[in-house]
């Protein structure tokens, strides 16, 4: 290039140029930066889960779960293949942590007249339509949330000591809308990557907390830990202790020759010695 006058003077132009814009531009990357940074704060962490080592080891021991999909459950992409990849990012967890895997035995119509809202109602008619007998756990499946909640008991309920659980799938579009208003400095890619992370954290760990409760786990008030009554992209696993109340209930429930009585009274003596850890309402009920 030919270092002429005119070049020189178009040079001293831009850099003149540049020297106004940079404030602007410093400026305007300040709160990308810490949008940026708040955006982060909301992705979940990975869910790991690790035995308490009390357990005899060996291969992880199926758990059949048979499921009823209401219409609304159903619609969209295949509700069928959707659990079933639900339940392999539940194995995720719970087959190094509990040496067991979640496997889907049926997928099957649920024809109910009531409300999605009415969680305990389907609960109860869930367990009126089908005992259990044949498999290890009974879910079934209403109409996804319209709304962002945090509230496990919201997204699902569960019979505590039981086979029975009821979950509502979850709709991300509330969550992308206020995604939407609170991060609209930065990129829709990194925006669609935490609302990713968040809705799967989010499923597995809702569908592992009701698990929990039907075989008797109790809430805590530690709100990292996987039963806290309230979602936190920080829950990560079980606590020691509902691990190992877990680990008893699961022993005896897939054992082939189940004892409710000796399996109440193992569970009874463990939490003697662990109930001033969990929820005072949660204590009270024991």
């Amino acid at each position: 290039m030919i270092n002429t006058p005119n070049t020189q003077a178009g040079r001293k132009g831009i850099v003149a140029m540049l020297l106004i814009l940079l404030p602007g531009l410093a400026a305007w990357d300040l709160p990308v930066t810490a949008a940026r940074k708040r955006l982060k704060e909301l992705m979940p962490v990975r869910l790991h889960q690790s035995p308490t080592g009390r357990e005899k080891a060996g291969p992880p021991r199926p758990i059949r779960v048979r499921v009823y999909a209401d219409a609304a459950c159903r619609a969209g992409q295949s509700g069928k293949a959707r659990f079933a990849g639900l339940l392999k990012q539940v194995n995720d967890l719970a087959t190094p942590g509990f040496n067991v895997a979640f496997e889907l035995e049926s997928f099957r119509k649920w024809e109910s007249k009531l409300e999605a809202t009415q969680l305990e109602e389907r609960l109860n008619e869930l367990t009126k339509l089908d005992d259990g007998e044949e498999v290890d756990l009974v879910v079934g499946c209403t109409s996804p949330l319209q709304i962002e909640t945090a509230s496990s008991h919201v997204a699902g309920q569960a019979r505590p000591f039981s086979k029975h659980l009821v979950l509502r799938p979850l709709s991300d579009l509330a969550e992308e809308r206020n995604f939407r208003e609170a991060f609209y400095e930065v990129d829709e890619a990194e925006r669609a990557a935490v609302l990713e992370a968040r809705a799967r954290h989010k499923k597995v760990a809702f569908f592992v907390h009701e698990w929990a409760h039907t075989l008797g786990a109790m809430h805590e008030r530690e709100p990292t830990w996987l039963l806290h009554p309230n979602w936190e992209p920080k829950q990560g696993a079980f606590s020691y202790m509902n691990t190992r109340f877990m680990e008893i209930a699961v022993r005896h429930r897939l054992s082939g020759e189940y004892n409710v009585q000796a399996e109440s009274q193992e569970l009874l003596t463990f939490v003697e010695g662990f109930n001033e850890e969990w929820s005072e309402q949660d204590r009270a009920w024991v």
